[in-house]
């Protein structure tokens, strides 16, 4: 069922793609929710190993880090791997695995570069001030567009802002 958030969305931009993305290092968390001209077309998320909420078919993106993970995981870790959890573990670390890595894929496909460069190139993402600054401006921006800015997030904020057509997630 979609949120309110994501009804008033795709209200407001009903030709838009629309990408929300999460990730947190620290404890294995992920997720991203891809909606395309009004339609969810995938929502996944996952952390440490297990999947909260899976909608809709694997993307591009997804079978391409899958990829990505099968070339980069060394036979010696594949084998311990098995040793430890049998095949069927080494399937699902290579699965979630890959699927972590998707937020930062479907980000570079946005800007055109990973986000860790687009970090470096605006210092002041790393500044709190500035990152309250931000919020203020977004959640502004949100409320100009009719949109419920109490839905977006509790503690960090989580919003949509239209660039190009494009609809982007921030989570600061």
């Amino acid at each position: 069922m979609p949120s309110t958030l994501e009804k008033n969305l795709c209200k407001k931009f009903p030709t838009s793609t629309i990408i929300a993305l999460e990730e947190n290092s620290t404890v294995d968390s992920f997720g991203f929710s891809l909606i395309r001209n009004g339609q969810r077309i995938r929502v996944l998320n996952g952390c440490d190993g297990e999947y909260y909420f899976n909608y809709g078919e694997p993307i591009d993106e997804e079978i391409s880090c899958y990829e990505q993970v099968i070339k980069e995981l060394s036979e010696e870790e594949k084998l311990e791997i098995i040793e430890n959890e049998g095949k069927e573990g080494l399937e699902n670390h290579l699965l979630f695995e890959a699927k972590w890595r998707v937020p930062f894929e479907l980000f570079k496909s946005v800007y055109g570069k990973p986000i860790e460069q687009v970090y470096d190139e605006n210092k002041s993402f790393r500044y709190f001030p500035a990152r309250q600054r931000i919020k203020r401006h977004i959640t502004k921006v949100l409320l100009q567009a009719g949109l419920d800015v109490e839905t977006i997030g509790c503690g960090s904020l989580s919003a949509a802002v239209p660039a190009d057509g494009i609809l982007l997630g921030f989570l600061l």
